[in-house]
């Protein structure tokens, strides 16, 4: 028996060479043509990270590169040395340190038994809804001579960062002789970057940028790398993945390809139509290319139309997010709030369509809008439908404080369950200057999913999973289904940081004037980066420390650029445009590379960091020995409510002997709701059986049923055969949300009530 072994001798990679590796057996694209050459920042999970193709393009197809383990541990009687010596039934566990697009190869000359291959993105082999090809990610492999190949679609790849090796026969010893993973890539170049004193927030920039590429197919950005049923190109998930393809890459001709393959994909989701206009209009900032949108205009001007023909009506909004004040997915995503929100983004869409296409957009679409501005209505917000009012700057000044007070200042509840929507989020903060919360949420939302593991971006995340689960556990899954661990739609954020943390933004269309003016809002002290545009690469680099700042202009443009102060005092020796208490306001500069010194004095005010702050109290598991003291609810035929509770709406329950309340079994329906509408407070407790003895484990949410914000930290619920209680205490209406982690469904037994 081996435990786990660091791979620094056995299918050890060679230096630069290690990409030059083969399989043995053939493969449905041709190998790598790219070479080392670029810069490559520690922060970066991608293998490919300093790799550089000459001239990629959108008609490229697909390469592949080989990869081998990182880690290997085993649990059974295996030999490790130049190979592994198989002398048992067990398993044989691989993890090869970061996620890929790719398929797993195992070679063995004499295999004497049988074996099965499993792949993940999490630390135990997968399991996804009913739909694909292959719900569960452990099959017995394909054999092509000596090589065992786990092919779980027609497509072969999977998002795997671990392999399993099941040994379920064994008859005598056998060898295996190589472990691959065999990955797929679309040809593409790291033109941009983002660097900074804070080593979190730079590798949320490079988890972003690697999350984006590992989704890019041949003719289209893919939603998410696990086969999970849904993995084609969602024309709203685009839009901040497109977002951050043009800050990374630079690879206009992709992103085009891609708007106008979604231009008639609008998935039945009215709000992503008007998502899949702010790329296009995106696409035109960055590019400056009118000639291409000219020819989308029939696709802007549809979805404009259509949405001006929905404006106030009672239409099926269908999904707006996965977080509960968003209507938890398909659940109900026909709320007030969303009603408003889709109102703001359709102004919003008109105002933009109108600014940067005047030739194309008729004259009565603005005058329509401005008077829908008149009439605006700004009752039933929610932290979306604020913050969608504030990116469309319809919100009233007099407002903006309140509005930040209520929504943006709880560390807990200004985070969205989708990573998606927290792009939005940040966009906001920063129009009403609220640059160092803004950090703080990406310290908070994607840095937290690398601090659980991840080295590219979840489709829903809460930053108190990774109190309650271990690194790279299976994750908690809910509305969304089987959560995946890969879904770029979580990677605007690198957009939004090179915007508007580093501040490289274009002023007219494709960069022939852009403005750089930083903001490390009181937590950082040195930025560096660059974008990529039509003329060339734009970089700054921002140092309070060493008292530098150098910038790199392209021919053909001019840069407007701000030197902040840092929060401190600042004396220069050369002349500039003007200064107020932030920055010093350089004049505009043409093509060259430049530097300027400055003399920094004191130190940067002290930045406190909030709070996560819940307002219900959790008591912990088992506190006593009896419950329902003033009483109980085990099912609807079985219950008695006491006068302090009103009623209770459950979910999905299921009447057996013990009152069970439960998701369906493997559908894509991992979690339940029950309401609990209190009239004062008390102990409410929840009592959950696993009598069948399934291996469950589960989560448990709590929201405040009026506000619907997260109001308990989320509890993971494993090994209770025997029986486990939680126990909250909370004196207004409630919703518990009960979520699949592992086992056939979730449950809970009955619901109890102590003043």
């Amino acid at each position: 028996m081996f435990t786990e072994k660091k791979m620094t001798a056995l299918f050890a990679d060679a230096g630069q060479e290690r990409y030059a590796m083969r399989s043995p057996i053939g493969q449905p694209y041709e190998y790598i043509k790219a070479k080392p050459g670029g810069t490559c920042y520690p922060e970066y999970p991608d293998k490919l990270a300093n790799y550089r193709w000459e001239n990629p393009a959108a008609a490229d197809e697909l390469e592949i590169f080989i990869t081998e383990p990182v880690v290997i541990s085993g649990n059974g009687d295996f030999i490790l040395s130049g190979e592994i010596l198989v002398r048992s039934t067990g398993t044989i566990f691989i993890d090869f340190g970061c996620e890929f697009a790719g398929w797993l190869e195992v070679d063995i000359s004499d295999l004497k038994g049988k074996i099965t291959l499993g792949i993940s993105e999490y630390n135990e082999p997968a399991v996804v809804n009913e739909g694909p090809e292959s719900p569960f990610k452990l099959k017995e492999p394909v054999r092509y001579g000596n090589t065992y190949r786990l092919e779980l679609n027609e497509e072969l790849y999977e998002g795997v960062r671990f392999g399993f090796i099941h040994i379920t026969e064994y008859e005598e010893p056998f060898t295996i002789s190589k472990i691959r993973l065999v990955c797929q890539t679309k040809p593409v170049n790291y033109n941009g970057s983002f660097y900074c004193d804070n080593e979190l927030f730079n590798r949320v920039w490079y988890c972003g940028a690697y999350g984006i590429r590992t989704n890019l197919k041949k003719d289209y950005f893919s939603a998410i790398l696990m086969d999970r049923g849904d993995r084609f190109s969602w024309t709203g998930d685009a839009y901040p993945a497109q977002d951050g393809a043009l800050t990374a890459f630079g690879n206009y001709d992709f992103v085009y390809h891609n708007l106008v393959f979604t231009s008639t994909r609008g998935n039945g989701i009215p709000v992503y139509e008007l998502y899949w206009i702010f790329s296009a209009i995106n696409y035109y900032r960055y590019t400056g290319d009118y000639k291409g949108i000219e020819k989308l205009a029939g696709s802007i001007l549809t979805r404009l139309d259509e949405a001006i023909e929905n404006y106030g009506r009672e239409i099926d909004l269908k999904f707006f997010g996965w977080d509960e004040r968003l209507g938890s997915g398909f659940e109900n995503a026909n709320t007030a709030a969303n009603r408003n929100s889709y109102k703001f983004l359709t102004i919003r869409a008109i105002k933009a369509c109108t600014h940067y296409f005047p030739g194309l957009i008729p004259p009565g679409y603005s005058r329509l809008a401005d008077q829908w501005i008149k009439e605006m209505d700004f009752s039933d917000l929610t932290l979306h439908s604020a913050c969608d009012a504030i990116n469309a700057g319809l919100l009233p000044d007099e407002m903006i404080q309140g509005i930040f007070e209520r929504y943006l200042t709880d560390r807990v509840n200004r985070l969205s369950y989708s990573p998606f929507n927290e792009y939005f989020i940040l966009q906001a903060m920063v129009r009403i200057n609220r640059h160092a919360d803004a950090i703080d949420c990406i310290l908070d939302m994607f840095g937290g999913q690398i601090e659980y593991g991840g080295t590219t971006f979840f489709e829903t995340y809460r930053p108190c999973w990774n109190d309650e689960l271990g690194r790279l556990d299976a994750p908690v899954n809910n509305q969304a289904g089987y959560t995946s661990l890969n879904h770029p739609w979580g990677c605007g954020v690198i957009h939004f940081m090179n915007e508007e943390i580093l501040g490289i933004k274009p002023k007219t269309p494709g960069f022939r004037e852009f403005d750089i003016i930083p903001h490390p809002g009181g937590r950082l002290e040195y930025l560096k980066g660059e974008t990529p545009t039509p003329f060339g690469t734009v970089f700054a680099e921002f140092d309070s420390l060493k008292g530098v700042c150098r910038f790199k202009i392209p021919a053909g443009t001019v840069g407007n650029i701000s030197i902040p102060k840092f929060g401190k005092e600042i004396s220069v020796d050369f002349n500039f445009k003007s200064q107020d208490k932030d920055y010093i306001h350089l004049k505009p500069l043409g093509e060259g590379e430049y530097e300027f010194r400055l003399i920094y004095k004191g130190g940067s005010e002290k930045y406190c960091q909030k709070e996560y702050l819940y307002r219900a109290e959790y008591l912990r598991e088992n506190i006593r020995t009896s419950y329902g003291g003033n009483g109980f609810y085990l099912n609807k035929l079985n219950c008695s409510l006491p006068d302090f509770v009103e009623k209770i709406v459950p979910i999905r329950e299921v009447l057996r002997e013990n009152g069970v309340l439960t998701t369906n079994d493997y559908i894509c329906s991992q979690t339940f709701t029950v309401d609990v509408y209190l009239r004062e407070a008390c102990m409410v407790t929840l009592h959950f059986v696993d009598d069948d003895r399934l291996g469950r484990r589960q989560a448990v949410e709590v929201f405040d049923l009026e506000t619907l914000e997260l109001i308990a930290p989320l509890k993971v619920i494993r090994d209770f055969t025997e029986g486990k209680h939680l126990s909250f205490y909370y004196n207004k209406p409630l919703r518990f949300r009960i979520n699949q982690i592992r086992g056939i469904n979730a449950v809970l037994n009955g619901i109890y009530f102590d003043l």
